[in-house]
């Protein structure tokens, strides 16, 4: 089956893409089987066909913005989606099937290492009042509603906010490799990795931006992200 969904938690949901075939993309999307399946929530894209090339992750995610379909992320292992994701606001999900295989080992080699499961993320679908702080322990923090000011956000890994922003912002506890991404920006603060900057007033540049934030030499390093027409 070239396009299949899945729901893989109470709060999140796959589309495995087998095929480049958008236009029989667009019809599933379009039914209304589709739409009573998926629920409303937002959706990892899942991209097993190796012949998928950028321009057309671009027309899917065109596709399902057309639908009212939030997409968090993907899962591929080709480099070229993972960066068009990357520079897309997107987060990339390990692939928790290659994370679960285990290599043949020769007796004389210690033993392997427990296979690292994959962590999927915590999304939050409620609103952030000042005071409010969400924290989470193990993998990513995906916001889907605003954060007002005094609000914190914490994650282990990386932070995907999809709505405004306004609070502080805390990212990569322990992992300088964390990325923040922010719809609407007007934070008070940013951190990563421990290294941190903090705004008495946003700068006009990215107030209102979408902002995809990195390490970059031990440096925080803001980009703004162009959004889809």
């Amino acid at each position: 089956m070239a396009f299949k969904l899945s729901i893989n938690s109470e709060f999140i949901a796959n589309i495995a893409l087998d095929s480049n075939d958008c236009d029989t993309f667009a019809a599933l999307v379009e039914s209304k089987s589709f739409n009573s399946d998926l629920q409303g929530l937002p959706v990892i894209l899942d991209i097993t066909d190796e012949s998928f090339q950028a321009n057309e992750l671009a027309v899917i995610l065109e596709i399902l913005v057309q639908n009212q379909v939030v997409v968090i992320g993907i899962r591929s292992s080709k480099q070229e989606l993972i960066d068009f994701a990357n520079f897309s606001g997107l987060a990339h999900f390990q692939d928790v099937k290659k994370s679960l295989k285990k290599k043949e080992v020769k007796p004389s080699v210690q033993a392997l290492k427990p296979a690292i499961r994959a962590v999927p993320p915590t999304v939050v679908n409620h609103r952030l009042k000042g005071d409010d702080q969400v924290v989470v322990h193990k993998g990513d923090l995906v916001l889907l509603n605003v954060a007002e000011k005094e609000s914190e956000l914490v994650a282990k890994q990386s932070v995907w906010a999809y709505q405004s922003v306004a609070g502080k912002v805390i990212a990569g506890i322990d992992n300088e490799a964390a990325t923040i991404y922010i719809q609407d920006f007007d934070a008070q603060l940013i951190s990563i990795g421990g290294v941190y900057k903090q705004f008495d007033q946003t700068p006009d540049k990215l107030k209102g931006k979408t902002v995809m934030i990195d390490l970059d030499k031990g440096r925080l390093r803001f980009r703004l992200i162009t959004q889809r027409a």
